[in-house]
């Protein structure tokens, strides 16, 4: 029995596993250490209740409305990926430092930190056109790759009927041209030339 009827899946998946779940208790190693370990596990509850309460309904309702709108659209699929992913990256940032993007927590930051938290909103932005952008790219090059192999398959049944025609064409002789006689033709040749003796 392979690894991969043991565990369910591929090497690739296990080891991914093992490095999230490494970096998830660094993290929770670190901040054990911190000053403030309780509001960091009532934060992390608290996001974790958030997200299956509130933020999983709201983008898998935005999932479903994009998958019909692309139905009635006439679209792929796979397309609605391309907007899916990039928009689930930018709300999931937006999320996470919302405080100091919508400014709420400015003052906090600027004492803790020295720096103006004016720049969130505009870093915040700028991340999400190169998401959104990026995701266009890579929707194109799918397109693109799409159209040449629709192109090929389409082409294949012509180059085969040529390439059926070129070879009847060398096996057909050209006008004014004789073609050299065959075993058989000659066979036929020496019987009606020389015919064989009457039985007596």
């Amino acid at each position: 029995m392979n690894l991969r009827e043991r565990y369910g899946a591929g090497p690739l998946h296990l080891i991914s596993s093992i490095a999230a779940l490494s970096i998830a208790g660094y993290a929770v190693f670190e901040m054990s250490g911190q000053s403030a370990p309780i509001g960091f596990a009532i934060w992390f509850v608290a996001a974790a209740l958030l997200h299956d309460i509130f933020a999983f309904p709201v983008y898998s309702l935005f999932g479903l409305l994009a998958g019909k709108a692309s139905a009635r659209l006439d679209t792929a699929a796979g397309a609605v990926n391309y907007v899916r992913v990039p928009a689930i990256l930018s709300a999931l940032v937006g999320f996470i430092w919302f405080p100091l993007i919508l400014g709420l927590s400015s003052e906090r930051y600027e004492g803790a930190s020295g720096h103006s938290s004016d720049v969130f909103i505009g870093r915040w932005l700028l991340l999400s056109a190169i998401l959104f952008g990026l995701s266009g790219l890579a929707y194109a090059v799918s397109l693109r790759r799409s159209a040449g192999a629709a192109l090929s398959d389409d082409s294949a049944p012509a180059r085969r009927e040529t390439g059926l025609r070129g070879s009847n064409r060398r096996r057909t002789a050209p006008v004014g041209f004789a073609t050299a006689p065959s075993s058989a033709d000659a066979d036929v040749r020496s019987e009606a030339t020389n015919p064989p003796p009457d039985p007596e």
